[in-house]
C-alpha cells in the first residue's frame, strides 16, 4: 500500500482528468474511475506512489515506461492516452474497459467446474 494519502475524489488532473472513484489501492498505487472532460468519456487513472526529487534515475524510468506503453496497441491491452505527475507523484491515464477483472472469471470458473459432473468435464475436453 502506498505511503501517500489518496488523492481527493473529484480532482481533475492536468487540466482534463476528473477523478470520479477510486476503485482500488493495487499494492503498487492508485486505481480510479475517471472522466476526460474534454474527451466527455470514462478512463482510468494509475497514480503511482511519491517519486523524490533527487531520485531522477526512477523518475527517467517512469517517462521512458509511459512513453512505451502511448505507442503500444494490442486489443488485449488497455490503451494508454496520457502520463504525467501530479503532486509528485506518476501517473497513467488509459482507456477505460467495463470489465471483469482476472480474479472474478477464474473464481466463477472454479464455481461452475464444481458444478459440473465428474465425467462432463473430461467429456467436454475430449471435443475440443
Amino acid at each position: 500500500m502506498s505511503a501517500d494519502a489518496p488523492l481527493p475524489h473529484e480532482m481533475v488532473i492536468d487540466g482534463r482528468y476528473q477523478l470520479v472513484a477510486q476503485v482500488t489501492d493495487w499494492g503498487v498505487g492508485e486505481c480510479w474511475r475517471a472522466r476526460d472532460v474534454e474527451a466527455h468519456t470514462r478512463v482510468m487513472v494509475k497514480v503511482l506512489p511519491t517519486i523524490a526529487p533527487s531520485d531522477a534515475r526512477r523518475a527517467g524510468e517512469f517517462a521512458s515506461l509511459a512513453r512505451r506503453l502511448v505507442k503500444l496497441e494490442h486489443r488485449g491491452v488497455a490503451k494508454t492516452l496520457a502520463s504525467g505527475v501530479v503532486q509528485g507523484r506518476p501517473y497513467l491515464v488509459q482507456e477505460y474497459l467495463d470489465a471483469v477483472s482476472l480474479g472474478a472469471a477464474l473464481s466463477r470458473a472454479r464455481t461452475a467446474m464444481k458444478l459440473l459432473e465428474p465425467g462432463m468435464l473430461a467429456n467436454l475436453i475430449d471435443r475440443a
